[in-house]
C-alpha cells in the first residue's frame, strides 16, 4: 500500500528527482500525511549550501508532504499547489545531522484555490521546524 499511495502521489506532484524530497508515503488519511523524506547526506543533496544542511531548508520537505497530501486527497479537486506563504516557521539551531527524516503535513484549512497546512519535519524523534504553509491550488496539466 505505502508504494501505492507513493507513486499515486508523485506522480501527481510537480517535482521531480532531484527535488523531489519524498521518498516514500508511510501513511495517509483526510486529515494529513506522515511520509519519509529521501536520505540527506551526499554532498550533492539539492538543500545543502557549502555542504551544509540548515535546518530552515527542511520547509520544503514539510511543503512537499503538504503536496503529497493535496494530491492523493485531491483537496478541491485540484492535485498541484504552489506555496504562496509560510506562517509560525519554528527552527532548531544548527546543521541537520544526518539521521533519517520524516515529516507530517495536517490539512489546517480550505477555501477555493487555496488550502492550509501545518507541518513538522522530524529527524531522530526530535522536531528540526515546523509551520504552517498556503498552497495555491491547482489543476494537473
Amino acid at each position: 500500500m505505502t508504494e501505492r499511495l507513493s507513486r499515486l502521489a508523485f506522480e501527481r506532484m510537480p517535482h521531480r528527482p532531484p527535488m523531489l524530497l519524498l521518498d516514500s508515503v508511510l501513511e495517509s488519511d483526510a486529515a494529513g500525511v506522515r511520509v519519509r523524506a529521501r536520505p540527506h547526506a551526499a554532498a550533492d543533496y539539492p538543500l545543502r549550501v557549502g555542504g551544509v544542511l540548515y535546518p530552515i531548508a527542511l520547509v520544503e520537505i514539510g511543503a512537499q508532504a503538504a503536496a503529497a497530501h493535496a494530491s492523493l486527497t485531491a483537496v478541491r479537486q485540484m492535485h498541484l499547489g504552489v506555496i504562496v506563504g509560510l506562517t509560525s516557521v519554528t527552527v532548531e539551531p544548527g546543521p541537520v545531522p544526518d539521521v533519517p527524516l520524516y515529516a507530517s503535513a495536517w490539512l489546517d484549512g480550505e477555501t477555493t484555490g487555496a488550502a492550509r497546512y501545518r507541518f513538522a519535519v522530524t529527524g531522530f524523534e526530535r522536531q528540526i521546524v515546523a509551520g504552517a504553509a498556503l498552497l495555491m491550488l491547482g489543476a494537473a496539466g
